[in-house]
């Protein structure tokens, strides 16, 4: 049903935009005027009206969409980010899945850089967030004695600057479970290794915005194209993943 009423909104049949739907609660997608007109800086929330929609700062910049090919976010790296509100605030116990096409610009790569994040901008830094790091993706989720031992860092390997690459992370409702953070690239799972094996504890639960590039005071921009970027309550299994992948691939060429 919710397939059929999302093709009825964006235009589309659900064959067009076969994306998973169960459990889905942000879909962030300049792709489709609905989401993002290109008028003003409200970026609507596909997916669930109890979720907040997003609020472009800064001017990053709108490319729409041009024939077969999406529509995208481009971000400088210094101050753009959308915001949205006091959205998705897991917290130890809840599954989730992140998902979104980056684009990353090159020679970026020797710096934090947030993807995806709603965590404080002090210490104790709780809260969770998607970085790229030395050209590798991390999966943070930090609770109140992150200084200590309440930070687990799930990594991906390296991934190539300047190509679109759909990148996909699954946290399972266990935290101290670090070893179950799944990263998948471009719908394959990828060797992923725990960079801080400390013990979780704590809690994530913040009053920080959920961003799209950079954290909740604006810092650690992402530098490049982010495009349509999805969150869903519950684990994606791989075949899901692949899924979502394969639905939208054709729409992101380099």
């Amino acid at each position: 049903i919710y397939k059929l009423m999302l093709g009825a909104k964006l235009g589309i049949s659900s064959k067009q935009y076969n994306i998973v739907t169960d459990g889905l609660i942000g879909n962030y997608n300049p792709s489709f005027k609905v989401s993002y007109s290109g008028e003003n800086t409200t970026v609507k929330n596909l997916a669930s009206s109890s979720y907040a929609n997003g609020q472009a700062v800064n001017g990053p910049a709108f490319i729409p969409p041009a024939g077969n090919n999406a529509g995208y976010f481009d971000y400088d790296g210094s101050d753009d980010y959308i915001k949205a509100g006091q959205a998705f605030p897991f917290d130890n116990g809840d599954a989730f899945t992140l998902s979104c096409w980056i684009h990353q610009d090159a020679g970026t790569q020797g710096t934090t850089k947030m993807i995806f994040s709603k965590s404080v901008e002090t210490s104790p830094y709780n809260g969770w967030y998607i970085r790229s790091y030395d050209n590798k993706i991390q999966m943070v989720l930090a609770g109140t004695s992150y200084l200590t031992t309440s930070n687990r860092g799930t990594q991906g390997g390296a991934y190539a600057l300047n190509e679109w690459l759909h990148l996909t992370i699954t946290v399972p409702s266990d935290w101290t479970d670090a070893d179950s953070i799944k990263i998948y690239f471009n719908g394959s799972e990828y060797a992923s290794m725990i960079t801080n094996d400390n013990d979780y504890a704590g809690s994530a639960l913040t009053s920080a915005e959920f961003n799209i590039s950079g954290r909740a005071n604006g810092s650690y921009e992402f530098p490049g194209f982010i495009g349509e970027s999805l969150i869903y309550n519950r684990v994606l299994s791989a075949g899901e993943v692949l899924q979502n992948y394969n639905a939208t691939k054709d729409r992101y060429t380099n």
